[in-house]
C-alpha cells in the first residue's frame, strides 16, 4: 500500500540559511530590486497555503555568483516582539531558525505566534499536472525569507495533511510538498474465493450468502511514521463504518491487530483497552490514539491496523441488485497545532448479495402446451446436503418466506421422513418461493404432492450459480459485481430481472388410480355389468322353461 509523506521541516531550492550565517554578511555588488515567484506542487488538491514574509533584506551577487541577502530586517508578516525569545534582533532570530532547521517543531510554535498578514496566498492550478500533481503559485515576491503553511482551519475533513515551509527567495523558487497521511480499505470474505491477495484468503469486495449468516469483514488503514507521530501531542486515528439495513453488526466480535508485513495470524493483536468500538444502529466506529505509548511500542513506519470483525445478514437484505453495500472512511489527525483538526479518507465499499429461489409444480401432462398447468398444493422442503449426498441441513423460513436458519435434520422412526424444516407449499398458480440464498447447490424434497398426483421419489437437484465477481478493485457500481446467473445450470429454468435468483420448474404426473367418470372403467363395468344381466335373464328362461 502506498505512503504518503510529510515534510514537517525546512523544505526549499535553497533551504534557510543553507549558505550559514554568511547569507546576512555584506556584500558587494548589490542587484537591482526585482520580484520573484514561488511554486509549491503537491499531489493533493485541498490545500490553501498562505506566504508570510519573515524576513528582508538587500540581495547581492558576489564574483562567483552566490546570492546572500545584507542589512536583514524582519519582514512584513511577523510581529518582531513576539519573536525575542529567539533573539534580540533580525539576525540573532535568523541564526536561531538556523539551529534549529533539523527540528523546526521546537521552535515552530514561537513562529506561528508570531506570524500576522501574510502577503499572498498561492494560487492552485485549475487541472493536475501530466505527473498527477497540482501546482501552487504566487509572483511579485521581493527577495527574503518566507514562511509557507496551511490555512488554519482549512484542512479540516480533507485528505491531507498540513505542511509548513521556509523558503529563501533569492530567485524563482520551486518545492514539492508531501503531507503524509493514512488510507483505508474494506474487504469482505467470500468462502469460495480460495485466494489470499495480501488481505487474508477469501478477503475481496465482493461476496454472496444466505441470510441468517455470519460474515466476517476486515478494515485495513495504513500507519504513518513513528516520527510523524512524535510531532502531535495525541494523534486519533478511528475507522467510521456503516452497513446496509441487510446486515447487523456483532458486537462481541471485534479484533484490532497491527501487521507489519503480511495481513495473516501472525499479527500482533492490540489490548482491548487500547481502543474503543462503537456502535450506534447502522454505524460503528473504533477509535484510538496512536501517540498512546503501549500502542504507539507496537507500529513501524511500515504498520498498517487492521480491524476484523463479523456481522450477520438479516432479512432486511436486499435480494439481488443493487445489493448490501456497506463502506468505511478513516478520520485522523493532521495538524500537529490543532488537536480538533481532522482529515479524512476517500470512503472504500464492499458489497453483499443474496438471491431468491422460485418454483413452479406443474402438471406433467400439460408440458407439451404453450402454457403449463400449474399444481396448488405440492408440499417441499429445501435441503443442503454434502458430498456424501447426507443431508446437512433443512431450511428453516421467516413468515416472509425469507431463509432464517438451517438446522441440523430430524427424522420419524422410519429414518428417512424429515420431522423438521419449513414446508414450502405451491399456490393457486403452482409457485412457491425463498429468498435469501447463497450461491450453491440445493435439493428440494418433495414431501407431499397434488391430490391424484405421484410423490416425486427422487430430491430435485437445483444450482444457483450467480456471475458475481470477485475482485480487489471494485468500481462500486452493484451491476458490475453481479452480472446475472447462469441459466444453463443444473435444474434452472430462467432467471429473475435485476439478478434476483433464479426460477426452477418441477413437475408433477398423475398417479394409477382409479379411472373418473366416464373413462374407460365405466364402460368396462358397464359392459360387465351387461353380460351379468343377458345371464341372468336367459337363466330365468331356461328354468321357467323346465318348469313348464
Amino acid at each position: 500500500m502506498k505512503m504518503k509523506k510529510l515534510l514537517t521541516g525546512i523544505l526549499a531550492a535553497a533551504m534557510l540559511l543553507t549558505s550559514g550565517m554568511s547569507a546576512f554578511a555584506a556584500e558587494s555588488n548589490p542587484t537591482p530590486a526585482q520580484t520573484y515567484s514561488i511554486e509549491v506542487t503537491n499531489k493533493d488538491a485541498g490545500h490553501t497555503y498562505e506566504v508570510y514574509q519573515i524576513f528582508t533584506g538587500d540581495l547581492s551577487v558576489d564574483e562567483k555568483g552566490t546570492k546572500t541577502l545584507s542589512n536583514v530586517a524582519f519582514g512584513s508578516s511577523v510581529d518582531p516582539d513576539k519573536l525575542a525569545s529567539l533573539g534580540k534582533n533580525a539576525t540573532e532570530v535568523a541564526e536561531k531558525i538556523e539551529e534549529s532547521k533539523d527540528d523546526l517543531e521546537s521552535i515552530r510554535p514561537t513562529l506561528y505566534a508570531a506570524l500576522t498578514t501574510p502577503v499572498t496566498t498561492l494560487t492552485k492550478s485549475e487541472n493536475a499536472n501530466t505527473d498527477g500533481k497540482f501546482s501552487y503559485t504566487a509572483s511579485g515576491l521581493a527577495a527574503g525569507y518566507y514562511l509557507i503553511k496551511d490555512k488554519d482551519n482549512s484542512l479540516n475533513g480533507v485528505d491531507t495533511s498540513y505542511t509548513t515551509m521556509i523558503l529563501q527567495v533569492v530567485g524563482d523558487v520551486s518545492v514539492e510538498a508531501k503531507s503524509e497521511s493514512p488510507e483505508v480499505l474494506k474487504k469482505v470474505v467470500e468462502e469460495t474465493y480460495q485466494q489470499n491477495d495480501g488481505f487474508g484468503l477469501g478477503y475481496n469486495d465482493v461476496a454472496d450468502y444466505d441470510i441468517g449468516d455470519v460474515i466476517p469483514f476486515e478494515l485495513i488503514g495504513s500507519s504513518i511514521s513513528k516520527e510523524t507521530i512524535a510531532t502531535y501531542t495525541t494523534y486519533d486515528y478511528e475507522f467510521h463504518d456503516t452497513q446496509s439495513e441487510g446486515l447487523t453488526f456483532i458486537a462481541d466480535s471485534f479484533k484490532v491487530y497491527i501487521a507489519d508485513s503480511a495481513i495473516d495470524d501472525n499479527m500482533k493483536e492490540v489490548p482491548s483497552k487500547l481502543y474503543t468500538v462503537t456502535i450506534d444502529g447502522q454505524n460503528m466506529t473504533v477509535a484510538m490514539d496512536l501517540k498512546n505509548a503501549d500502542l504507539n511500542a507496537l507500529l513501524t513506519n511500515t504498520s498498517r491496523v487492521v480491524v476484523r470483525y463479523n456481522s450477520r445478514l438479516n432479512a432486511n437484505a436486499v435480494i439481488g441488485l443493487p445489493g448490501n453495500p456497506n463502506e468505511v472512511y478513516l478520520t485522523y489527525s493532521n495538524n500537529p497545532y490543532d488537536n480538533t483538526s481532522k482529515g479524512e479518507t476517500p470512503k472504500d465499499k464492499v458489497i453483499v448479495f443474496t438471491y431468491r429461489l422460485d418454483t413452479l409444480k406443474y402438471d406433467g401432462a400439460s408440458k407439451d402446451k404453450k402454457v403449463v398447468d400449474p399444481l396448488k398444493g405440492a408440499k417441499f422442503k429445501l435441503l443442503k446436503k454434502n458430498d456424501a449426498g447426507e443431508v446437512t441441513g433443512v431450511a428453516i423460513l421467516d413468515e416472509n418466506g425469507k431463509i432464517a436458519e438451517y438446522v441440523a435434520p430430524t427424522y420419524a422412526e422410519d429414518g428417512k421422513t424429515l420431522t423438521n424444516g419449513t414446508v414450502l407449499e405451491s399456490g393457486d398458480d403452482g409457485y412457491f418461493k425463498v429468498a435469501g440464498m447463497d450461491e450453491g447447490v440445493y435439493y428440494l424434497r418433495e414431501v407431499e404432492a397434488p391430490e391424484g398426483f405421484n410423490l416425486l421419489t427422487e430430491d430435485v437437484k437445483i444450482v444457483v450459480d450467480a456471475d458475481c465477481v470477485n475482485t480487489q478493485d471494485w468500481d462500486g457500481k452493484p451491476e458490475t459485481a453481479l452480472r446475472g446467473f447462469e441459466d444453463q445450470a443444473e435444474g434452472i429454468k430462467n432467471v429473475l430481472e435485476n439478478a434476483e435468483g433464479v426460477v426452477v420448474w418441477v413437475e408433477n404426473n398423475h398417479g394409477a388410480i382409479l379411472p373418473s367418470t366416464g373413462g374407460i372403467g365405466t364402460t368396462i363395468f358397464y359392459i360387465v355389468g351387461g353380460v351379468l344381466i343377458v345371464a341372468a335373464i336367459a337363466f330365468f328362461a331356461l328354468r321357467r322353461k323346465h318348469q313348464a
